[in-house]
């Protein structure tokens, strides 16, 4: 923090633990909401880009897809002199935002020509999570206990168990396809998604249907325990138990396989998540970056001996891993014992090292700039 003064410009604040989280932070917090919601959208731009101007920012990180518009009309008015993206998984298509924040998977070096931004590679995934320290205190669930967690789940008591919570937008039909012959290759499995809204599990099991599969395979169930009388202090009106982020990890936990919205809309957040339950999750790189976000944590955040077995080269590679996977409960076994064990051992959970290489990377872009500046000629005043 002695190399860095840090400003948040907030351009849609609705204040929460979280963002009370990151005011206390940073060195300074600027809510511009008041500003960006006017009416005159050009003039809300131009007004953020003299305050940001003004406080003599070197670099400046767009992280906000909230509001796209405004957002890029504020970067087209170079605010800052270098302006680089931060997990927006495309790039922005611009000239005046220079740099991408990405990895060797996310973006190959053979991409670049799609891109307008030059690449910043960290060595592991550039998909951002805290786990470490935000989950910590998950705990492993024993296997003789995960019939019983099923049950109080009302999940099914066998056969095997594949998952994959993402949203119900990321799944195409070629991908629903594919999870079809899934299941028809894997008698007495099910899969288990997350609670859709009506008319998506409507469709979802109308889909399944066409495609010659029992409806009944599909399994639209959130992680939430039901109490069974009395009162209790989390319990809702509808009865449900409210479970912690812990709990919520313990109870996908019972799920044997995951499988990715992958190769078009990977997952990111819900992936790490259940790769740090330990479950086995297999992915597929796309041809967007959007579609690359779950290999790119399992090969450069788990690194080549498990993750890389674990991502797909093609649709069929896909389908036949997911089944070789269900078929073998000792391969099966062992990955997720490796997942857990090594999962503080590895680039994808050690956020402190993630976010100590994100801070050398924007000290080496200053620098460069500060060079080229300087070779110009140009009167360049540090702050």
């Amino acid at each position: 923090r002695t190399k860095f003064f840090t400003t948040i410009y907030s351009l849609h604040t609705e204040y929460s633990p979280l963002v009370e989280k990151l005011m206390e932070a940073c060195d300074d917090f600027r809510d511009l909401s008041g500003i960006i919601w006017q009416s005159d959208t050009k003039k809300a731009a131009e007004e953020a880009a003299k305050l940001i101007s003004g406080d003599g920012v070197n670099v400046l990180i767009d992280v906000s897809e909230a509001i796209p518009g405004v957002r890029n009309y504020i970067l087209s008015l170079r605010p800052a002199p270098v302006q680089i993206e931060l997990g927006f998984l495309s790039t922005t298509g611009s000239e005046y935002v220079q740099y991408i924040v990405t990895d060797s998977i996310l973006s190959p070096t053979e991409y670049r020509k799609h891109y307008t931004e030059k690449f910043l590679y960290l060595p592991s995934s550039a998909v951002l999570n805290d786990f470490d320290i935000s989950r910590r205190g998950m705990v492993e669930i024993p296997e003789s206990k995960k019939q019983a967690l099923r049950k109080e789940f009302q999940l099914p008591s066998k056969g095997t168990l594949f998952c994959s919570f993402g949203e119900a937008y990321k799944i195409t039909p070629a991908l629903f396809d594919i999870w079809a012959r899934i299941l028809q290759r894997v008698p007495g499995s099910h899969l288990w998604l997350p609670r859709y809204n009506a008319l998506a599990e409507e469709n979802l099991r109308g889909e399944a249907l066409s495609r010659g599969l029992d409806s009944s395979r599909l399994i639209f169930s959130p992680p939430v325990l039901r109490c069974e009388g009395g009162r209790c202090t989390r319990h809702s009106s509808q009865g449900a138990l409210i479970l912690s982020e812990q709990e919520q990890l313990a109870a996908a936990s019972v799920a044997d396989i995951l499988l990715d919205t992958a190769p078009q809309l990977s997952s990111s957040t819900a992936l790490a998540s259940l790769l740090w339950a330990g479950i086995p999750t297999i992915s597929w790189a796309g041809e967007r970056m959007t579609g690359r976000a779950g290999a790119s944590q399992l090969g450069n955040g788990l690194g080549k001996a498990s993750g890389g077995y674990l991502i797909a080269r093609n649709s069929k590679d896909y389908e036949d891993l997911a089944v070789k996977l269900a078929q073998r409960s000792d391969l099966r076994g062992n990955l997720r014992q490796e997942l857990w064990n090594n999962r503080r051992k590895t680039r994808l959970f050690n956020t402190r090292r993630w976010v100590e290489r994100l801070e050398a990377i924007f000290c080496h872009v200053w620098d460069l700039h500060w060079q080229l500046e300087s070779r110009q000629g140009a009167n360049l005043i540090l702050h």
